[in-house]
């Protein structure tokens, strides 16, 4: 019986003996270390493949229950991170073994192999870390049409930016650009040009868009500080893949002068000076015609007023005491409108006897279409001026006479403003002055005729007036 017992105490010996971990497993703390020792099920698979081109994170998990200590060996070869390049431990225990590669390369691929223990057992678990190699990439970088990669305009001393964007899908990262001009029938890189007070800066930024192919697309900036004459001309930005020596090339790009501050005030000075230049000619221009075509407009268009039981055109009323004023009414105006196929009536002339003075003046004023008031400083002096005004202002009232009134002579506006009735007319109605051998005597008369009825008769006024004798008169100014 002793016998037994003592080969059952050998065995338990030597099977300690043999589960017993080794010295690096031997710093487990009192409260670990025992129990079964198991891998998680939900470990990572054993085999992992890394795409030997990108730089991904690998992660290869050894986690397990009552774990003490953990060695990583690659292929068959202890190492601890980080002496393997990126390799670090992702949690506290060392059982997660995180690769964060920097660059695509293939030293990560291999044989992993992870060691567990504790205080009664060891365990391992190895990982196979295979690389596939990817066909090269072989397509030229491909252009992103934005709208800054087009032509430039800027002045003389401004800086110009030109932005150009390409992709070349998994490679955009290692795109390379080189901004060129060109030189005497050569293109040359900017980054060799010397030209004075003029610099060229160039750089590249990562940035998303959706027109490449790729989600990735590479911008590429030249930026010129101070542009000067020998800046102008044509550019172009050549990018390239280094490692597969694919490239491209955008078309010519302009750099041009700009219109300048200068260029652009002459213009607008030149602009503003011609419109204002045609403006004048055309206000020149109807000054000179407006008469002609106001009558011309009159005769075609106007309407032909009803004379009703008015029997005259016009009645002219004037002082006839004056010589001055008879020879104005007698031998110019009267024979004008006469001619013009008017029937006017003319103190002194048409007076029908039987009657006053007075009465005749009245009777006159009730027949005629229009009542043409030749006011002259002797006319305003005359004791039958007020009689013709109120006569002319009644009518104007009662039966719509229309009265046009001419100034005479030298007529202060401070003398007529003191007579009433006739302060009250001139103030209602534009009024025609007349100046002899200052007036135009035919603008007078077209000016008339524009303020008397349009005539039954089918002649035109300009005709009669052109047909009717010559005027002397020099044409000066009107007043």
């Amino acid at each position: 019986m002793l016998m037994m017992h003592l080969c059952d105490l050998l065995a338990i010996l030597v099977y300690g003996l043999h589960h017993m971990p080794t010295g690096w497993c031997l710093n487990c703390t009192a409260s670990e270390g025992f129990g079964p020792l198991e891998f998680f099920d939900g470990d990572c698979c054993k085999d992992i493949i890394c795409h030997t081109l990108t730089t991904e994170v690998l992660c290869i998990s050894c986690s397990a229950t009552n774990l003490c200590s953990v060695r990583w060996f690659k292929d068959d070869e202890l190492f601890t991170p980080p002496s393997l390049d990126g390799a670090v431990y992702s949690n506290a225990d060392g059982s997660i073994l995180q690769i964060d590669p920097q660059t695509p390369s293939l030293s990560y691929v291999g044989k992993y192999t992870c060691k567990v223990c504790n205080r009664t057992h060891t365990v391992e678990k190895t990982f196979y870390v295979q690389g596939i190699e990817e066909p090269p990439y072989t397509d030229p970088p491909l252009e992103c049409r934005i709208s800054s990669c087009s032509d430039q305009q800027e002045n003389l001393g401004d800086n110009a930016t030109f932005v150009c964007s390409f992709c070349a899908q998994e490679k955009t990262n290692e795109l390379k650009m080189d901004w060129q001009k060109m030189e005497d029938g050569n293109w040359t890189s900017v980054s060799n040009l010397n030209i004075t007070g003029t610099m060229f800066t160039t750089w590249k930024s990562n940035v998303s868009q959706e027109l490449c192919v790729s989600t990735v697309c590479a911008e590429f900036f030249l930026v010129i500080t101070n542009v000067t004459i020998k800046t102008y001309g044509s550019y172009r930005l050549v990018t390239y893949v280094e490692s597969t020596n694919q490239s491209s090339a955008t078309n010519p790009l302009q750099l041009l002068q700009g219109p300048g501050v200068s260029d652009v005030t002459i213009t607008v000075v030149i602009s503003i000076a011609g419109v204002t230049v045609v403006i004048l000619l055309i206000i020149l221009l109807w000054h000179a015609i407006n008469l002609e075509v106001r009558l011309f407009l009159k005769d075609r268009f106007g309407t032909v007023e009803e004379k009703g039981q008015r029997s005259h055109d016009a009645f002219v009323a004037y002082d006839s005491s004056s010589e001055e004023d008879r020879a104005f009414v007698l031998e110019f105006i009267r024979p004008k409108l006469m001619a013009c196929g008017y029937v006017v009536y003319v103190k002194d002339i048409d007076v029908n006897g039987g009657a006053s003075f007075a009465e005749e003046i009245l009777e006159a004023v009730e027949v005629s279409l229009r009542c043409v008031l030749v006011i002259s400083p002797t006319f305003m002096s005359s004791r039958l001026m007020g009689l013709q005004v109120n006569a002319a202002l009644d009518q104007m009232t009662e039966h719509q006479t229309k009265i046009i009134p001419i100034l005479f002579g030298d007529i202060k506006e401070k003398k007529w403003q003191q007579i009433k009735g006739l302060s009250a007319l001139l103030a209602i109605l534009r009024c025609i002055h007349y100046k002899e051998g200052k007036t135009n005597r035919n603008k007078f008369m077209k000016r008339l005729l524009l303020r008397m009825p349009k005539r039954s008769k089918r002649e035109r006024t300009s005709d009669i007036l052109l047909n009717s004798t010559s005027d002397t008169t020099p044409l000066t100014p009107d007043l």
